[in-house]
């Protein structure tokens, strides 16, 4: 598959929980992901919803070229453009962002009715701004260490894009922040997501 932006997408990391072991960091690792799934009866893979954090993760913490392609497969298949005019929108004016939302059954999710008692209806066109946050990083480590997984300056340039609507979100959304019931400086908080978003995981 080709990606928005021309490049060639990989196929999306299947997950399972494993029993932890040692990374070469010395830090427990307890999932195992791979590409396709394993042979009948290895163990049950999560395959839907294929959540933005997986793709990233991997490549990040493993440092392997090998996941580079998972990078590439959240930054196309979950792109969303959250606007004033989509259903159940809590941005206004001519207020708009753009990045990646938190899984691909949060794009599939049911608007007209809310996830559970505490978060409203979803919007299925809402940023998740620390998922946005991750391929940003997980693309510049790319574009640093790893030239040969993509076409040098196209992982740089998504990248300043993802983080220039995370900063907009910072400054316009992200007023009368509090942490532990104390407010924050304007301009220090970063909101969740641009609106309600329903991960599936509850």
């Amino acid at each position: 598959m080709v990606g928005i932006d021309g490049r060639v997408v990989g196929a999306p990391l299947m997950c399972r929980a494993v029993k932890p072991k040692p990374s070469l960091r010395g830090v427990g690792i307890a999932v195992e992901c791979r590409y396709k799934p394993p042979p009948l009866g290895v163990g049950s893979l999560t395959k839907y919803p294929i959540p933005e954090d997986v793709q990233t993760w991997s490549y990040l913490a493993l440092e392997d070229p090998a996941y580079a392609a998972s990078v590439d497969w959240a930054s196309a298949r979950l792109a969303v453009t959250d606007t004033p005019e989509a259903r159940n929108a809590t941005l206004t004016s001519n207020v708009n962002f753009s990045g990646v939302t938190f899984s691909n059954g949060s794009m599939q999710a049911d608007p007209t009715v809310a996830p559970n008692g505490y978060t409203p209806k979803p919007n299925l066109s809402a940023v998740w701004f620390e998922g946005t946050a991750h391929i940003a990083d997980a693309l510049l480590f790319r574009d640093t260490r790893d030239s040969s997984a993509t076409v040098l300056g196209d992982d740089r340039a998504l990248a300043a894009f993802y983080l220039s609507n995370i900063q907009r979100a910072q400054a316009l959304l992200g007023q009368n922040q509090t942490v532990g019931g104390k407010a924050l400086a304007p301009g220090y908080g970063i909101v969740a997501s641009s609106s309600p978003i329903d991960s599936l995981q509850n």
